[in-house]
Formats: C-alpha cells, sequence, structure tokens
C-alpha cells in the first residue's frame, strides 16, 4: 500500500496562514522535518515528505510536497490635503498597495473622503487573496471660533453721536466694511458685522448689528431777536429732516 499525503488546504497559502499534512499508509512515521507525527502543520515554503514503517519491518517513502508562502501586500494610506481641518471641511484618503480595499468605516474602494475626526485604516487585498491592514490614520476636525459682539439687533443714536462696538473669541478681525480691529466707533446708518480668525486658521461671523442714526434737530427762531418784548408773538420751528418726530415744548420766561 502506497504511502501518500494528502493537505488540509491549498499548498499555495498567504503568510501568517498554515497547512496540515497528513500521512496515510504507514504505522509509524518519519518527516524530513524530524517530527513522527502522522500529521504536521506547515506554516512556511518548504519541500515534506515522509518515512513510512509498515507492519511488516519495510520502509515506503512518499512523494514530496511543495508548499509555498506568499507575502502579504503591503497597503498604504495617504492623503490628498491636510488631514488637521476646519469644521465643514473635509480630507480624501488614498490606499494603496492592494487590489481591492475595505475602510473600517465600512466603506469600500481606494479612496474615502472624511470630515470628521478620527482614526481610518484600511484592509486591502491583493490579487493572490491575501491582505493586509494599513496603519491607522487620524484626522482632527477643529471646531470653528464662536464671536460676540458688545452690541447687536437693532440701535438708533442720533447724530453726532457715535457706538462703541467690540468683537472677541479668536485672534483677528475683519468687519464687513473692511475694518480691521477688534474695536471700532460707528456714526454712519447700516449694518455692521465681523469675521473673526482663530489659531487653526478657522473663521467665524458674529452677530449682525443694524445702527439707525438720526439726524440732528434743526432750531429756527422766529424773530431771530434774542429779546422779545412782552406781548409780542415769537414763532419757535424744530425740524428733522427725513423723520417724522414727536417734540415737547417748554417755555421759560426769565427777566421781569
Amino acid at each position: 500500500f502506497p504511502v501518500t499525503i494528502t493537505h488540509s488546504a491549498p499548498l499555495t497559502f498567504c503568510q501568517g496562514d498554515s497547512v496540515v499534512l497528513q500521512a496515510a499508509g504507514g504505522s509509524t512515521y518519519l518527516w524530513n522535518n524530524g517530527s513522527t507525527n502522522s500529521s504536521i502543520t506547515v506554516s512556511q515554503s518548504g519541500n515534506w515528505f515522509v518515512l513510512a514503517f509498515l507492519g511488516t519491518g519495510c520502509v515506503d517513502t512518499s512523494q514530496s510536497v511543495n508548499s509555498q508562502v506568499l507575502n502579504l501586500p503591503t497597503v498604504q494610506v495617504s492623503a490628498l490635503g491636510p488631514t488637521s481641518f476646519c469644521l465643514g471641511g473635509q480630507v480624501t484618503l488614498i490606499a494603496s498597495g492592494a487590489s481591492t480595499y475595505l475602510w473600517n468605516t465600512g466603506s469600500v474602494g481606494d479612496s474615502l473622503t472624511v470630515a470628521s475626526s478620527g482614526n481610518y485604516s484600511v484592509l486591502g487585498t491583493d490579487v493572490n487573496g491575501c491582505s493586509n491592514t494599513s496603519g491607522s490614520f487620524t484626522t482632527t476636525v477643529f471646531s470653528l471660533p464662536i464671536l460676540t459682539l458688545s452690541s447687536s439687533g437693532s440701535i438708533s443714536i442720533c447724530s453726532p453721536d457715535s457706538l462703541g462696538l467690540n468683537v472677541q473669541g479668536a485672534m483677528s478681525y475683519i468687519w464687513n466694511d473692511g475694518y480691521q480691529a477688534s474695536s471700532r466707533y460707528i456714526n454712519t446708518s447700516g449694518s455692521y458685522w465681523a469675521t473673526g480668525t482663530d489659531l487653526n486658521g478657522c473663521t467665524g461671523q458674529s452677530d449682525t448689528l443694524t445702527l439707525t442714526v438720526l439726524p440732528q434737530v434743526q432750531w429756527v427762531v422766529q424773530p431771530q431777536d434774542s429779546m422779545v418784548q412782552v406781548g409780542n408773538a415769537v414763532a419757535f420751528t424744530a425740524q428733522i429732516q427725513g423723520s417724522n418726530a414727536l417734540y415737547q415744548w417748554q417755555c421759560i420766561v426769565t427777566g421781569k
């Protein structure tokens, strides 16, 4: 009865795997690696054969079998841009070194676009069916600065007064009218807001202030004389151009 070797899996396999070689046809066995078991587990490339000792005292040698271990693919991840970015941004990760890819997010394909902080890796499989995992790739998302305006909403002031305005929450600032500072005075009707940039280069926008500057009251006195005789009439006229105003008059009489 001839001595045979059977194998539990293909003799060509990926690094990290193994195959069991099973001898049959003898009473006791001696493998060329020194094992005396009826089976051996092989995890490296090589030629394998076994001597079978028969009950009659005869010895038979099996045919040799060859095992081949395939190297695992070297899977790498690179980024198409900075991996630290501001909220609202994103970066595309590119995998290489294999034929097919499975990311730890569950996505498949050689690219992955991410917009959140995290650790990303990919399992790559080559044409031989061997798989390997890349190293971990970390992305960091910076929050946007929160800008606080000292006054917001709608505010009215009288000309020629001005309003002090301050913004905080970032490192540098530019207002919607081009002014660059954290503090300023305004005396022109309009809307005002600021954009601020922090140390990470992230930008945020403040609330909006709408300022209305009311025109100055113009007084017209008839007659122009500063002295008015008792019994004579004098007309006082208050004018605010472009506005419907309420007036409260007060008469003060001095002298005799």
